[in-house]
């Protein structure tokens, strides 16, 4: 996670800095935060399909529409399963004029994931997709996006001391938001 913030960091930095001063380029980026709506279906059959809310801020600047953190939250519809990632969220369209219709959305974290009966697991949590911008302003934009969602559950031990090996999920996720 630490890398990731990093590297993503250091891609800020080459690709806004160019020849300019660093005061310059950060005077110009603006604050930026936005929320999201969703569901998803479990694509790995075990009957885990969410309905998911999430909530983002961070900084705009140029071609990097989204650059922040967030948290999340993934109700499962048949059991009573939750999980409550928390990442670092990336949304381009690669365009510095104008904003375009399509973009994408990234996002890498962790996941903390509840179990029936106190049970809790930390794990990977990530996101990729591409988004739709549906209606734009100068200081909004609300969108739709379709993408995959990987959350990683493993090993868990219930209050007896019973090993159990939970799969790793796989989502289709759909949402619509709303950044500002």
């Amino acid at each position: 996670m630490k890398r990731l913030f990093i590297a993503m960091a250091l891609l800020l930095a080459c690709a806004g800095l160019r020849a300019q001063d660093t005061s310059d380029v950060l005077s110009r980026c603006t604050f930026s935060w936005g929320a999201q709506a969703g569901g998803s279906i479990d694509l790995s059959g075990h009957n885990m399909s969410t309905i998911d809310f999430s909530a983002v801020v961070g900084m705009r600047h140029t071609w990097i529409k989204m650059l922040g953190v967030g948290v999340g939250a993934h109700v499962m519809v048949s059991n009573a399963c939750r999980t409550y990632p928390v990442f670092l969220s990336f949304r381009t369209d690669f365009s510095s004029s104008a904003r375009r219709l399509l973009f994408m959305d990234t996002r890498a974290g962790i996941a903390n994931n509840t179990f029936p009966g106190n049970v809790q697991r930390t794990g990977a949590y990530t996101y990729m997709g591409l988004g739709v911008n549906l209606a734009t302003g100068r200081r909004f934009a609300s969108f739709l996006t379709l993408g995959y969602t990987f959350t990683q559950r493993g090993d868990v031990v219930y209050g007896d001391g019973l090993h159990t090996f939970l799969p790793h999920l796989h989502f289709a996720s759909a949402a619509i938001g709303i950044s500002f």
